[in-house]
C-alpha cells in the first residue's frame, strides 16, 4: 500500500511541473572595454571601474586602458514550474551601470544597458569600446 502511494505522490509532483533542480541565472552579464583620454586618445592605466550594485566588484585597467569584470550568477538549489514555480532562493539582479573614475579625471556613470545587440552571446562580457574621460581642468 505505501508502494502505491508513494507512486501517487511521484506521478502527482512530475504533473504539476514541480520537479526542483539546480540551476544558475544570471546577476550581471560581466564587461571589458578600454578607457582612453578624451582630449589625447591614448589609454589610461589605473582606472577604477566598479558597479555600483556591488561596491567591492572592481576592475583596474591596465597599461593599455583594459579592463574586464567578469560574469556573476546566482546559484539556485532548486526550481519549480508550473503551479508552483519559482527559484530558490530567489538571488538578485544587478543593475548594467558602471562606474569609471581615475584621479585627474571627471568620473563618468555608464549605462551598458543600452549596448546590447541584439545577437549579443550572453556567454560573454559586454563589450565596451573606448570609454572616454574627461581630464579635470583646474
Amino acid at each position: 500500500m505505501n508502494l502505491h502511494r508513494l507512486i501517487l505522490l511521484i506521478a502527482v509532483v512530475t504533473l504539476s511541473g514541480c520537479i526542483p533542480y539546480p540551476h544558475t541565472s544570471d546577476r550581471f552579464p560581466g564587461m571589458q572595454g578600454h578607457v582612453i583620454d578624451a582630449t589625447t586618445g591614448q589609454p589610461i592605466s589605473g582606472v577604477i571601474v566598479a558597479v555600483p550594485d556591488h561596491p567591492s566588484t572592481t576592475a583596474k585597467t591596465d597599461k593599455s586602458g583594459f579592463f574586464c569584470i567578469s560574469k556573476r550568477r546566482n546559484y539556485h538549489f532548486g526550481v519549480t514550474v508550473g503551479i508552483c514555480g519559482s527559484d530558490w532562493p530567489e538571488g538578485s539582479n544587478w543593475s548594467d551601470l558602471i562606474d569609471v573614475s581615475r584621479i585627474g579625471y571627471v568620473p563618468l556613470k555608464i549605462d551598458a544597458s543600452g549596448l546590447i545587440i541584439p545577437s549579443y552571446d550572453y556567454d560573454k562580457p559586454y563589450e565596451l569600446h573606448d570609454i572616454s574621460l574627461t581630464p579635470q581642468t583646474r
